[in-house]
């Protein structure tokens, strides 16, 4: 049986994952999903990419436009954008304040290492 697990956003380090994506959180919950956590400074992006995973972007505050295999897409706060796995794709903020984002990914990245708390200790 699956164990429940509390994520503070606010007692874990942010990280720079570079391409423009300079704070990061990160939270590997289960076995089967990985969810990370944005701040992109205005006017920045990420780089071009694809992955496996099937990804669910929830935009928390900003404007931000998606590039997804060759056609863009608008959203802002209180959106979702769905991005298909093996999907090239990236994301630029179009605003001039910081955007968030709560991003979710299945099956969970191996590639991603969940955030540390402030204190040291796994969070």
């Amino acid at each position: 049986m699956a164990t429940p697990k509390v994520f503070d956003l606010q007692e874990v380090i942010w990280e720079d994952m570079g391409s423009g994506l300079p704070r990061t959180a990160i939270f590997q919950g289960s076995e089967h999903l990985t969810i990370q956590c944005f701040e992109l400074p205005p006017h920045s992006q990420g780089a071009p990419h694809s992955h496996e995973h099937e990804q669910i972007v929830y935009i928390q505050q900003g404007k931000l436009g998606f590039w997804i295999d060759g056609k863009t897409y608008k959203a802002g706060s209180g959106c979702i954008v769905l991005i298909p796995s093996n999907c090239e794709h990236y994301g630029m903020n179009l605003g001039s304040q910081t955007a968030i984002t709560v991003e979710i990914f299945v099956p969970k990245r191996a590639d991603r290492q969940q955030s540390k708390n402030k204190d040291g200790d796994g969070a």
